[in-house]
């Protein structure tokens, strides 16, 4: 008698799965409330205050697709934190770091010697109404160092139609100064998201003196490790 059913009830299932797969959603519920309740007129106004959640994580799971694809290059341009570099997030470990995949898939947080960074699916969205979807993020940074707190919002190209390497964009920031305190938020313009490199504007450069700064590049093969963190002026 069941496997009467089983063609069907696999059918259903597959359909339920890719239409879900294409259109906006909430992946996770309690960080995308806290976000339309920093930017409620934003996201109002982008149509995307009333997103439906689901529990379906594809495979490989967000929190995969995010460490080993997404560039951590759209920290690159901030002031206030120290930069790891690599090409993907996995790619900053260094022989003191510490990972943790989040259980249900949607993230994984990184414990750096002088940071603790920690990045959140939230949804799939058409955030600028082209019709395309991205995916939003939020990647959390905490500075050892003065405990500042920054959650940056980030939109990040479809991994299904886009091959290689995942550069984001930061749409929003939010800077948590203290306790009991409200954050200090921000809107970026998205308006090149999704262009063509050669059309997107260079990336601001600001010019610091040696040690107001902190770039750690991670100890390679190439690069053998010496004593002590590598800084360089940027």
């Amino acid at each position: 008698m069941p496997s009467r059913f089983a063609l069907p009830l696999l059918f259903v299932l597959a359909l339920a799965l890719s239409g879900c797969a294409g259109s906006p959603r909430v992946v996770d519920q309690q960080g995308y409330s806290q976000m339309l309740k920093r930017f409620p007129g934003e996201m109002q106004a982008r149509g995307i205050a009333s997103l439906e959640a689901t529990s379906t994580v594809p495979s490989p799971s967000y929190g995969e697709v995010l460490y080993k694809r997404l560039s951590p290059d759209f920290i690159y341009g901030e002031q206030g934190h120290h930069l790891y570099m690599g090409e993907n997030f996995h790619k900053t470990l260094t022989p003191h770091s510490r990972l943790t995949m989040d259980r249900d898939g949607r993230g994984f947080s990184i414990a750096h010697p002088t940071q603790r960074l920690a990045m959140r699916m939230l949804a799939v969205v058409d955030w600028n109404g082209d019709g395309d979807l991205e995916w939003l993020a939020r990647c959390t940074v905490e500075s050892y160092r003065g405990g500042k707190v920054r959650d940056y919002y980030v939109l990040v190209p479809d991994p299904d139609e886009n091959q290689g390497m995942l550069h984001g964009m930061i749409c929003a920031t939010a800077d948590s100064a203290g306790r009991g305190l409200a954050p200090v938020t921000n809107v970026r313009s998205t308006a090149s998201f999704g262009s063509k490199e050669e059309s997107i504007p260079e990336t601001e450069v600001h010019e610091s003196l040696p040690g107001e700064r902190m770039v750690t590049q991670p100890p390679s093969a190439e690069q053998p490790r010496q004593g002590g963190i590598q800084e360089r002026s940027l």
